[in-house]
């Protein structure tokens, strides 16, 4: 398989570690720039299956191009289903999955984790408080019936809300009770909603794989976890 990467990923230590192993594994690969019109500098003529490492706007390149697997298109994938093909190896696996309108508010620990269940880039995942909580959702929901706005955080918009911590507490009541084992918030996933940024797309600061160079065991890992994205396809 042809491995296509986009030099700017290059500064990510998973990313370099990656570039630096596949010319020793004689694996075929390449660097390139990503041009104003999303294509590809220089243009790349690989043989064989490809695999791209770069912006997802290079999703339009792949296709054009007819590669694969190419640019994992992960738009219409959610926790759930992660959770369903990769189980506990997922982070936040244990987590629960709502609409944003059914959180269930009464029952919020004083501090969370939550992020979009979809990989839209709504809002930056992360640690938030419950007082936080309830003033960003209320500030939402009263969009949704002003005529004069518009948010991108729908009703039936999926959040992932996991626990902070060690202990077990469960979430919610009725046939709605889910019982939450610890979820590990890591710094890959760091930030919170604020008020300021209730009726636009948020940018996400989520960092790569961190990857130690020569640890060709978890490079391998990340290479099989990348291909196995394809399962949930």
């Amino acid at each position: 398989m042809h491995w296509i990467i986009q030099n700017k990923m290059r500064d990510e230590a998973g990313v370099r570690a990656l570039a630096e192993s596949l010319p020793r594994w004689g694996i075929p690969h390449s660097f390139h720039d990503l041009g104003d019109d999303w294509k590809l500098i220089p243009e790349p003529i690989p043989v064989g299956n490809v695999i791209v490492i770069g912006a997802y706007a290079i999703r339009h390149e792949a296709k054009r191009k007819g590669w694969s697997p190419g640019v994992f298109d992960l738009e219409h994938l959610d926790h759930g289903d992660y959770v369903r093909n990769w189980g506990d190896a997922m982070l936040n696996a244990g987590a629960a999955m709502w609409r944003f309108a059914e959180v269930p508010q009464s029952s919020l620990p004083d501090r969370f984790f939550c992020r979009p269940a979809q990989d839209n880039k709504l809002w930056k995942a992360g640690p938030i408080s419950r007082a936080e909580f309830l003033e960003w959702h209320a500030q939402v929901k009263m969009l949704w019936s002003d005529p004069e706005s518009h948010s991108s955080i729908q009703p039936e918009t999926g959040i992932v809300i996991g626990l902070c911590g060690r202990s077990h507490r469960s979430i919610g009541s009725g046939s709605s009770m889910v019982e939450w084992p610890p979820i590990l918030c890591t710094s890959a996933e760091i930030g919170s909603p604020t008020k300021a940024t209730a009726t636009r797309k948020w940018s996400n600061s989520r960092k790569g794989l961190r990857l130690t160079p020569g640890n060709h065991s978890g490079l391998m890992r990340w290479i099989s976890a990348w291909a196995r994205i394809g399962n949930c396809m």
